[in-house]
């Protein structure tokens, strides 16, 4: 009982660390929509004549240059913002691609995976 009482004397007499983190993820999900929106409307502006099969052309060619030099972080950031780009103009908002991501990875965790002969994987079946 005292074991509990002390739980229950830190849990109220402390701040929660959930709480802290759950601002820190807010605060980043607020400024991955901001960015969305802003690179979208960029890609709109800049790029009106291009759809979205465009820009997921304009990301195999961001993906190519980061498998050429795979420690370059901003490589990984043309790669995401080609596919919000992408996402944009195929009229997907922020939150839809985050909750189809969250529900693919679930899917994704279920599989059992093979390794191809080129290093890749792939799910089997």
């Amino acid at each position: 009982m005292n074991e509990t009482m002390n739980k229950k004397t830190i849990l109220i007499g402390e701040p929660h660390p959930g709480k802290a983190l759950a601002k820190q993820c807010f605060l980043h999900i607020v400024k991955g929509s901001a960015l969305f929106d802003a690179m979208g409307k960029f890609a709109v502006e800049k790029f009106p004549d291009a759809g979205s099969i465009e820009h997921l052309k304009k990301l195999k060619h961001e993906a190519d240059e980061a498998i050429a030099e795979p420690q370059n972080l901003v490589e990984y950031a043309d790669i995401l913002l080609a596919l919000f780009g992408a996402a944009y103009k195929a009229g997907f908002t922020y939150k839809q691609l985050l909750e189809a991501s969250e529900g693919k990875f679930e899917i994704v965790q279920k599989r059992t995976w093979i390794r191809l002969d080129d290093g890749t994987y792939q799910h089997y079946p």
